[in-house]
């Protein structure tokens, strides 16, 4: 895809991030390249897919994925049960009555060995607004992909190590 600097710029802007590496000397990107960025809200350097940026600025979504999650977590407190219970009491309830465990962040040992084990290195971590809600920046080690997981979601790894189709 043919894009010149500005070009680019403005599709990155449009999506509230900025380009963290060199621009392309032919002006040309792969819709399946990886792109280094950093988050204009936050600031969180990641790497995203042209294409992954194109869909979605085209519905909406933000793109960093540790604005995205701090929003969705955000979010549960404006989910509201029919008796006008919100999600965030009904799982306080639920941990209060003993039927469900009280969410807990990891400490920073903790997680260094989960990510290490998984194949990726910590670069950083963000803590959320309760407990459970920690953000993860991680480089793979074997592609030096950088990304935002969940702490769930680290075991999957690296798309790099999954058999292609």
């Amino acid at each position: 895809m043919k894009l010149t600097n500005e070009e680019l710029d403005a599709l990155l802007a449009k999506a509230g991030l900025r380009l963290d590496q060199e621009y392309s000397p032919r002006c040309s990107y792969r819709k399946t390249e990886w792109l280094r960025t950093a988050c204009l809200t936050c600031g969180t350097e990641a790497d995203y897919r042209l294409a992954y940026i194109l869909d979605k600025n085209a519905i909406g979504e933000k793109v960093c994925r540790a604005c995205y999650w701090r929003d969705w977590h955000r979010g549960e407190e404006d989910i509201h049960y029919t008796n006008g219970m919100s999600l965030v009491e009904a799982k306080q309830r639920l941990v209060a009555a003993g039927l469900e465990e009280a969410p807990v962040d990891m400490s920073e040992t903790e997680v260094r060995a989960l990510t290490r084990k998984n194949g990726y290195e910590l670069v950083e971590l963000l803590q959320g607004a309760r407990p459970g809600e920690q953000l993860l920046v991680v480089r793979c080690a074997s592609c030096g992909r950088q990304t935002v997981k969940r702490v769930g979601d680290v075991s999957f790894g690296c798309t790099c190590s999954k058999p292609k189709k």
